[in-house]
């Protein structure tokens, strides 16, 4: 009998165990390999997805980042506009020279010195100093002030 299930087709296999009560040999191994294909497939299925839906993530994240890089560098832009702005509307008032950079003379004061605490430049000046202009002390930092 089971040599000749070697020769059988699927439903002859099916009247052959209902008959003896016996699943040929290669039956019982031909139905385990399709059993451990269809669990392996339905593993690759689900590691497919999951390896979609990360890649879907990832590129949410990509455009996320872009998006608020580019906010970012418009508020940086814009920021600057106002803060020429700012300095254009400052130097038309006419203030006196008490209230202008001691390097540039024409940008009004904006900056403070650290740590001799002097406020006597500009944002401008101030960036290409290593030395405060009025007592020559090394500088450690500065900070933005606003001059009224």
């Amino acid at each position: 009998m089971i040599s000749a299930a070697f020769l059988l087709s699927g439903s002859d296999i099916s009247s052959c165990i209902a008959s003896t009560g016996e699943m040929p040999s290669n039956a019982a191994s031909s139905a385990g390999q399709k059993a451990a294909a269809q669990a392996a497939s339905s593993g690759t299925i689900v590691s497919a997805f999951r390896r979609l839906v990360e890649l879907s993530l990832m590129l949410l994240a990509a455009l996320a980042a872009i998006f608020f890089y580019k906010s970012a560098e418009e508020k940086e832009k814009e920021k600057s506009r106002l803060e020429d702005e700012l300095r254009r509307v400052r130097q038309q008032d006419g203030a006196g020279t008490k209230d202008r950079c001691v390097v540039c003379a024409g940008n009004p004061i904006e900056v403070l010195i650290e740590p001799c605490g002097h406020v006597a430049v500009c944002k401008e000046c101030v960036r290409k100093m290593h030395k405060c202009p009025i007592c020559r002390e090394n500088m450690a930092d500065w900070r933005q002030v606003f001059v009224s």
